[in-house]
């Protein structure tokens, strides 16, 4: 039935459009005269265009969400002058308040944290009252590179080794057929990409299972790499590399997703021979005092004495919280942010303490997934899209109000 409507390229773009409008508009009038919580991230795509994802969290409804502001092409430089400029202009065109903007999540890039241009300099500027927030995988991405000599050694030898297998058709060709005959559970290597954080892990850990197969076609080669994997010191090394960053990949995976805040990524740190470096991106002190003086909100019925972070009246809501049968069953069964969202004007003192606490984004998820869909919408043969409209639909939780829509069409066959 839809193949019989004629639709012409330009009716089905004016559609997404007109989707993508009513989707933007939705948004914009949530977030008008409430809270609302910024994740930015840039990126260049295939068209070598600099693409601005930008994503907003705010509470409607008693529940929080999580969608897309804009998607936009620089048109210049992706300098933090040039990228808080088109925030700005976002934000005045669509009468959005700076003041109403609470916390601002990057991935630490110098155009984005710079003290002076920055671009959450030039937001706390316009808005004195806004924070900011380093996205903990970035971090954890930073301190994983700070290993042990012997360790990065072993590191770089396996990559030697992979390369050496990946880069040859033919011994990749080889590889196959030898892992089919031996009956092993994989038919080649993986590459490992260093902007690929769970690549790393995934690359030894494929190395270490088919330590056997590779050795032969090393051996057949007379590659001298292949001395490494008859190596008992060396193999018990790459064993360990494995396991610490398969460990790695379980915190960075467990850390991403919708609804995931900060407190999510201070349960899941966890210590390692790595824990100089990692308390370097994640100071022990604080991850201490944000254990200590929020659990009140993380599981306010365990809590059994004031908290330094609450004063007399706050913490009398809370007892008054605590006492309410009604409000403990409700915190079993509700996600712990719909909970504090939804405690009413009598708790509002408390609510709206615990909610500029659990807004502010843990991680540059949003940006990153948002951006591997984006690539696979505006590919190589059709690089002169422009994607902005495009994304929204993709990107957001919102429905349009179809019927609305359709009212405002002429009446003809073809629509």
């Amino acid at each position: 039935m839809i193949s019989s409507i004629p639709l012409s390229n330009n009716t089905v773009r004016s559609r997404i459009q007109d989707l993508s409008h009513e989707v933007k508009d939705t948004i914009i009038s949530r977030i008008g005269q409430t809270k609302f919580l910024l994740q930015l991230d840039e990126s260049t795509d295939v068209a070598g265009l600099a693409v601005m994802m930008t994503f907003v969290r705010y509470e409607f409804s008693g529940i929080f969400h999580e969608d897309i502001l804009f998607c936009k092409p620089l048109t210049s430089s992706t300098s933090g002058s040039e990228i808080f400029s088109m925030l700005d202009a976002f934000f005045i065109e669509n009468s959005i308040l700076w003041n109403n903007c609470i916390d601002v999540c990057t991935d630490g890039a110098k155009a984005m944290v710079g003290n002076v241009a920055g671009v959450v300099a030039r937001i706390k500027k316009v808005s004195p009252n806004c924070t900011s927030s380093h996205c903990v995988l970035h971090r954890h991405s930073l301190a994983t590179k700070k290993m042990p000599v012997l360790l990065k050694q072993v590191l770089d030898n396996a990559v030697k080794i992979i390369n050496h297998v990946k880069t040859r058709p033919l011994q990749c060709r080889l590889l196959k057929i030898l892992c089919e005959d031996m009956g092993a559970l994989f038919k080649s290597l993986l590459l490992h990409t260093e902007v690929r954080w769970l690549s790393r892990g995934k690359a030894l850990s494929r190395l270490l299972e088919l330590r056997t197969e590779v050795f032969s076609i090393l051996k057949d080669n007379n590659s001298l790499l292949a001395d490494y994997l008859n190596d008992q010191e060396w193999l018990c090394k790459l064993c360990y590399l494995v396991d610490i960053f398969s460990k790695m990949n379980e915190f960075s995976t467990s850390i991403q997703g919708k609804q995931k805040t900060i407190f999510d990524a201070n349960d899941k740190i966890f210590a390692n021979n790595l824990l100089q470096n990692l308390n370097s991106y994640f100071p022990k002190d604080v991850q201490e005092s944000i254990r200590k003086n929020y659990e009140w909100i993380l599981n306010p019925f365990s809590v059994t004495s004031k908290s330094a972070a609450l004063n007399a009246a706050e913490y009398e809501v809370l007892i008054d919280i605590v006492s309410d049968s009604y409000y403990q069953t409700s915190f079993k069964s509700k996600p712990i942010s719909e909970f504090w969202a939804q405690l009413g004007k009598d708790h509002s003192i408390l609510s709206s303490k615990a909610k500029l606490l659990l807004l502010p984004f843990g991680t540059t998820y949003l940006c990153e997934t948002a951006f591997s869909r984006y690539t696979a919408t505006k590919t190589k043969y059709r690089s002169r899209l422009d994607a902005e409209n495009d994304m929204r639909p993709q990107l957001t939780s919102v429905i349009p109000d179809i019927d609305k829509l359709s009212s405002k069409k002429q009446a003809h066959c073809s629509h």
